[in-house]
């Protein structure tokens, strides 16, 4: 009897501490859950204080960032007039473009890395205050710092324009001072001035080597065929002339059968002359892909991030501010139930 007493305890033990043991780990559970549930909107009363402070400063950093976007949209629409009175070959109106396009992209990344700074400084943004400010204002933040990093490489997208313009500024007056030089050295010739007209020539070949040094630098950024050829045959016809007043003055003014070889050589090259200006716009549109072009379209992305920053950002669409916590000990409800 005695050991069926002792079996009956110990099932009544193991039972209890059974129970107990399910107990606990339920109560654990709720323990665990209770701290790993979020501070946010569900819970505004624990990020009440923080928010309360951050999002003054969040609506703040948003139009600052708006009025930076606007100023990103006027810089590219500098950029887009740059490039018009670059093919326009309007020298006064490009250079005072690009001195003001300069001058703004340089304020631009100077407001943008004062929003960063602003930004970076905020209270409660920092690692371990997940628990101090609410989840929306959190994603905000990042959004702003994601977007206030995107102006900074203006400058330098800017100097490229700069560069690229500058570039084609340089080869056209190059190779129109080449053409007035070549017309020059004709005019001479007809006049029989051969001394001189080879003194045109002299010109017009040096001003044609500055437009081929311009090429070879510019060789591993744009398509040269069309500059390639315009040097080609210039270069040729340039040779021709020089060698029919060489001929000329040789000969004393006599037709000699070097004179006819080299009149029929002057001629054939000339008929290989580009007939209009065409040619130069070619050339101006070419160097402008090379690196203008893509400076003005790295300038319009980035309007474009800000834009898309500032439609998620949309103030309409802020959580509006929670209440403050009421008083430990304050009813919950309406007064009288």
């Amino acid at each position: 009897m005695g050991g069926m007493i002792d079996l009956v305890l110990r099932v009544v033990v193991a039972v209890t501490w059974l129970a107990a043991a399910v107990l606990l780990s339920f109560g654990a559970a709720g323990i665990v859950a209770g701290i790993d549930h979020p501070a946010g909107p569900a819970r505004p009363e624990l990020t009440w204080q923080g928010d309360h402070v951050l999002r003054p400063a969040i609506d703040a950093s948003i139009a600052d960032l708006a009025t930076i976007a606007d100023d990103v949209e006027a810089l590219g629409l500098l950029g887009r007039l740059s490039l018009s009175a670059m093919v326009a070959r309007d020298d006064g109106v490009l250079d005072a473009r690009l001195a003001e396009g300069g001058l703004q992209a340089a304020a631009i990344e100077d407001r943008a890395t004062t929003l960063r700074a602003g930004l970076a400084s905020l209270p409660g943004i920092g690692p371990g205050d997940e628990l101090r400010i609410a989840a929306d204002l959190r994603a905000r933040h990042a959004r702003l710092v994601e977007a206030a990093a995107a102006p900074a490489r203006l400058e330098e997208s800017w100097a490229v324009l700069v560069s690229g313009s500058l570039a084609a500024t340089r080869m056209i007056s190059a190779l129109e001072g080449h053409d007035v030089a070549a017309f020059a050295a004709t005019e001479t010739g007809r006049s029989q001035d051969y001394e001189t007209a080879l003194g045109h020539l002299d010109e017009a070949e040096r001003l044609l080597a500055d437009a081929t040094g311009l090429r070879n630098r510019l060789a591993n950024t744009i398509d040269t065929a069309t500059l390639d050829e315009w040097l080609r045959r210039n270069g040729a016809y340039d040779s021709a002339l020089r060698r029919l007043y060489t001929a000329f003055r040789d000969s004393g003014g006599r037709v000699t059968q070097e004179v006819r070889d080299a009149v029929a050589a002057e001629r054939q090259a000339r008929e290989l002359l580009p007939s209009d200006t065409i040619g130069l716009v070619i050339i101006v549109a070419e160097i402008g892909r090379g690196g203008a072009n893509q400076a003005v379209i790295e300038i319009e992305l980035t309007r474009a991030v800000l834009e898309a920053a500032l439609a998620a950002l949309d103030p309409a669409e802020t959580a509006p501010a929670a209440a403050a916590p009421a008083p430990a000990g304050a009813a919950s409800g309406p007064a009288g139930r």
